[in-house]
């Protein structure tokens, strides 16, 4: 087991396009009106509609072959995406329907190694969200993650914290033709102290066979 990786799922973020209005517009008013109409509070953690503004930190991408994993990785520890997304990584895969695949969360130990004075420090927090096609609609699910110290040649395991769960894998059964994420990664102050944001990643991985 890789102590490096912490077994979560999750989704990612679309890109808008401005539409252009008769008459002397303030294109950022406009940017702005458009962004809330299309749920960007919604980011993450928070539940609800998904971000849906200009991605400025993360990718979409589609799938690859089975038995592949697509990797993404923020460059620093600062990742926001828009006025009310706060440090909020964003990855999304299209053109998953009929795929099997799993999302994994990934502590960067390469970053930022932990020991067993601030494991229970680090912190993910995502919010996960599943397209249906057919409906228009979106399943979403909410997590937090928190280190946890097994010692040994695991270390510091990153799990899900007190009353929440792994989010739910993808068979390719359910209809989703869009799964998307955001996260956020950080070390939690102590003593009143504000959270470090750190790096984080995330890892879409399809079986060798059938995905």
């Amino acid at each position: 087991m890789n102590a490096s990786r912490v077994f979560i799922m999750m989704g990612m973020a679309i890109s808008m396009s401005l539409v252009a209005c008769g008459g002397a517009t303030d294109e950022f008013e406009q940017l702005a009106e458009q962004e809330g109409d299309l749920g960007e509070i919604g980011c993450a953690t928070a539940g609800g509609n998904p971000y849906s503004g200009i991605i400025r930190n993360g990718k979409s991408v589609t799938p690859t072959a089975c038995g592949t994993t697509q990797q993404f990785r923020s460059s620093g520890t600062t990742y926001t995406n828009g006025a009310t997304c706060s440090n909020q990584y964003i990855a999304e895969v299209t053109n998953i329907s009929g795929r099997k695949l799993s999302v994994f969360g990934v502590w960067r130990h390469d970053l930022l190694p932990l020991s067993a004075v601030n494991c229970s420090q680090a912190v993910i927090e995502l919010g996960t969200y599943m397209h249906d096609a057919s409906t228009n609609t979106w399943s979403v699910h909410s997590t937090k993650y928190r280190g946890q110290w097994w010692g040994g040649s695991l270390g510091c395991v990153v799990w899900p914290d007190a009353g929440y769960t792994f989010s739910p894998g993808i068979t390719g059964s359910e209809g989703y033709d869009v799964v998307r994420a955001a996260g956020k990664a950080y070390i939690e102050g102590r003593l009143g102290q504000p959270n470090t944001p750190v790096p984080v990643a995330i890892d879409i991985i399809y079986p060798p066979s059938p995905c």
